[in-house]
């Protein structure tokens, strides 16, 4: 019952459901015809089993693998172009028509070396009026210059008068100064005399009484004496009457005559002070002029000086003008410059598109006049790792590549760069990955398509074994008994019939990475199981597993030995 179920379910494992009614007496003939086979089949294997006295004799027989030493390397495969190290695309700064063009595709170029001149008619023209326009602003600068020394100088003389008026203006208030201390002076000899004139006719007065009283004296004496007949006073008294008379008279002449030159002096000192106001008057004035000549005159040290600030503003004007005059000056001779267009490398024309007579723009979207490359001995392959691959490649690790122009040869890269930006292309994310490729006989060229393997990690002398090995799993325990017909390795069916998809296989064999993802019975660094053939029986043995291939896997293990027999797998009569 249990082979006739197995059967069932191996028949329908392959039939796959049933179809529906349309087209199903096709599917019915297929089925009859399946059945027949099946049907002959076992009546030859019932055959024989009765053969053999109702015994199957047959041992399993295994398929073996020796194990071995050798290298293991794990790589990964890109796809991408080559590139030069340094490619330069050369435009244009300056628009015009392309007068020449000195070289061409192929051609070898050295830094610095004319590749082609557009027409400079125009432009010399532009330098011409730009250096009129700097001699031009240059001659304003001088004439600037000129009114700005002109300007120094009213300042320079406007100052002098004024401190020459200053001095006079000075000296004028001395001399006031001077007729004042001559007034006052003046005034006290007129005070002086004044006081003269008062003793002095005091004196006068004194001396008139005194004379008075003399000849009042003199003429009581005379009288007497006449009226005596001369006997009385005596002659002496009349003469010492006569001569107290004269002495009186003459006092009074005297003080008479120092009344009048006291007088006099009082006179003179009224002349002096009125010669002195008139002075301290003229003196005045001449101070007053003095002042207003002063006034005037830093009035027009004050314009001089505006003047000056408006020469400065106009030699700043004039300057600037030199400046812009200067600057457009360069940049004429700078798009002259610009029309002869050079190489700024050392390489290769690895393109050219112009040609002599065409018009050329500059601006933003300038077409591209040459291409080139710096040098073709040393160059660059760009390509797209897959993201499942990207954490295995790392930078200084080698690889080599092949191109369609020579499919025999392989050549040597190593990686230099692994970007961290992603590009996505129909919906696949890959890893731009830069190569530095070595090209000293130039037949590698730009732009041909390479298809790299990139060496990402690498054993020497390790066991190996097949990756078979480690999915290998006896069915049942006593596998290697004999066996019943319809039940030796799954039965007849199972032997006539294939197997239905993933039936007794282990699910997802990891390549490249040993059983990384989980797949298989382990995982890369872990543990997992193979079996060896000893004296004709499987023994299962613990290895540790290391890299891992598309064929084969790095094993370590204690009970492991060169050329140990490893199972991958098992049949009857020898058969897999």
């Amino acid at each position: 019952m249990t082979n006739t179920i197995s059967t069932n379910d191996s028949v329908k494992a392959v039939l796959g459901k049933p179809a529906n009614k349309k087209g199903g007496f096709g599917k019915t003939l297929v089925t009859l015809a399946i059945l027949a086979a099946l049907g002959a089949g076992g009546y030859w294997y019932y055959q024989q089993y009765q053969a053999h006295g109702g015994v199957q004799t047959e041992a399993p027989a295994y398929q073996t693998e020796a194990l071995k030493r050798g290298d293991l390397n794990i790589t990964v495969t890109a796809t991408g172009n080559l590139q030069p190290m340094n490619k330069v695309d050369i435009g244009t700064e300056q628009s015009g028509t392309v007068a020449e063009v000195l070289v061409d595709a192929n051609a070898i170029v050295t830094k610095g070396q004319v590749l082609a001149k557009l027409n400079t008619d125009q432009l010399e023209d532009n330098i011409t009026k730009a250096e009129a326009a700097l001699i031009s602003a240059e001659s304003k600068v001088a004439q600037a210059k000129a009114q700005l020394t002109q300007a120094d100088a009213n300042i320079l003389k406007a100052e002098a008068s004024i401190q020459q008026a200053l001095a006079g203006e000075r000296q004028s208030s001395a001399q006031i100064q001077q007729v004042g201390a001559q007034v006052q002076q003046n005034n006290a000899q007129l005070q002086q005399a004044n006081a003269q004139i008062q003793s002095a006719d005091a004196q006068l007065a004194q001396a008139k009484a005194s004379s008075a009283e003399a000849r009042a004296n003199l003429g009581r004496l005379q009288t007497l004496y006449k009226t005596s007949g001369g006997k009385l006073p005596s002659k002496a008294e009349l003469d010492t009457a006569q001569a107290a008379l004269q002495r009186s008279q003459a006092a009074e002449q005297a003080a008479k005559s120092s009344a009048d030159s006291a007088r006099a002096n009082a006179a003179a000192a009224r002349a002096s002070i009125s010669a002195s106001q008139a002075n301290v008057e003229s003196a005045k004035a001449g101070s007053g002029a003095s002042s207003a000549n002063v006034a005037g005159l830093k009035a027009s040290a004050a314009a001089t000086k505006a003047e000056k600030l408006s020469a400065q503003a106009a030699l700043e004007a004039a300057q600037a003008g030199v400046k812009e005059a200067q600057a457009n000056l360069r940049s004429a001779q700078s798009n002259l410059a610009k029309a002869t267009i050079t190489s700024p490398i050392d390489g290769v024309v690895l393109q050219r598109s112009v040609e002599p007579g065409q018009t050329v723009a500059a601006s933003l979207s300038a077409p591209t006049l040459f291409t080139l490359a710096e040098d073709l001995k040393q160059m660059e392959l760009q390509v797209s790792v897959d993201e499942a691959n990207v954490a295995q490649v790392k930078e200084g690790q080698a690889a080599e590549f092949t191109v369609d122009a020579w499919p025999g040869r392989r050549y040597q890269g190593t990686i230099t760069l692994v970007s961290l930006g992603s590009t996505l292309t129909d919906n696949v994310v890959s890893y731009l990955t830069k190569l530095n490729v070595e090209n000293a006989d130039l037949s590698l060229r730009p732009g041909m398509t390479a298809n790299a393997t990139i060496s990402t990690q690498s054993r020497k002398d390790v066991l190996l074994v097949p990756n078979a090995a480690l999915r290998y799993k006896p069915t049942s325990p006593d596998e290697a008994k004999p066996a019943a017909p319809g039940q030796q390795s799954g039965g007849l069916v199972a032997q006539l019939m294939p197997r239905p998809p993933m039936q007794n296989r282990q699910r997802g064999q990891g390549q490249g990475q040993g059983f990384g993802r989980g797949q298989g019975q382990g995982r890369r660094g872990g543990m997992g199981e193979i079996w060896i053939l000893k004296n004709g029986q499987p023994t299962a043995v613990k290895v540790k597993i290391g890299l891992s291939d598309s064929k084969s896997t790095e094993v370590a293990g204690d009970e492991l030995a060169e050329g140990d027999l490893v199972i991958t797998g098992s049949g009857a009569g020898g058969k897999p």
